[in-house]
């Protein structure tokens, strides 16, 4: 999604093309009508809006809210189930957190029903305008992971474990790459979601692992 695209779809006129499509049924044996129809109305912004109103589909009973979110299949693709970021915003109860990798806000929207304060920022700036719009009670920046702005807040991670579709094994390719992550919140603390087969011994990392299954 372009920064155009998300202007758009945040004023009267992108609100209501994407009430339109999202009225339209996108399974596979009408999603070519039904992305004819939506280019009718608004040829230029046609692919945003349906790429938010199939990721809002696919998010349900992943993220909740996502009926009202501004998302993408890319950004719900990496977003961690509910009950898992509930989980973790419950032990996070009371604290000031900041998600350096929030994406659209899907996390933030767990943390802000807990925490004392929630922050978050991500290295796009379209994912930063995204997540403050759907999570209007934390506050938003663009930043690096690697050089997050506050001092004392719990920092929550989760890197991006694609790349072109492919899933990354290697903790070094993660974005951001998990060896440098961990220097840098190493004095405070943190928690940072991985892939349930990461072998955590080749990181000397010691402090507690937790394995959530659904």
């Amino acid at each position: 999604m372009t920064p155009e695209d998300l202007d758009f779809l945040l004023t009267a006129a992108g609100r209501a093309l994407l009430e339109f499509a999202d009225g339209l049924d996108f399974s596979r044996t009408q999603v070519v009508a039904s992305t004819e129809a939506v280019r009718r109305v608004d040829p230029q912004h046609a692919a945003a809006a349906i790429d938010v109103v199939t990721a809002r589909a696919r998010a349900a009973g992943r993220i909740r809210g996502a009926d009202r979110m501004v998302l993408t299949d890319e950004a719900v693709q990496q977003a961690t189930a509910w009950p898992v970021a509930a989980l973790r915003a419950l032990r996070l109860s009371s604290r000031v957190v900041h998600d350096v990798t929030c994406s659209v806000g899907a996390e933030l929207g767990e943390l802000v029903r807990t925490a004392d304060r929630v922050v978050g920022s991500d290295l796009d700036p379209v994912r930063a305008r995204m997540a403050a719009r759907n999570v209007p009670e934390a506050l938003v920046c663009v930043a690096d992971a690697l050089a997050p702005p506050t001092r004392d807040a719990v920092i929550v991670a989760d890197p991006a474990r694609r790349s072109g579709g492919r899933r990354i094994h290697d903790p070094a390719q993660l974005s951001p790459p998990l060896p440098a992550l961990l220097e840098v919140v190493g004095g405070r603390d943190h928690v940072i979601k991985c892939a349930p087969g990461l072998d955590t011994s080749v990181l000397d990392h010691r402090g507690e692992v937790e394995v959530v299954s659904l």
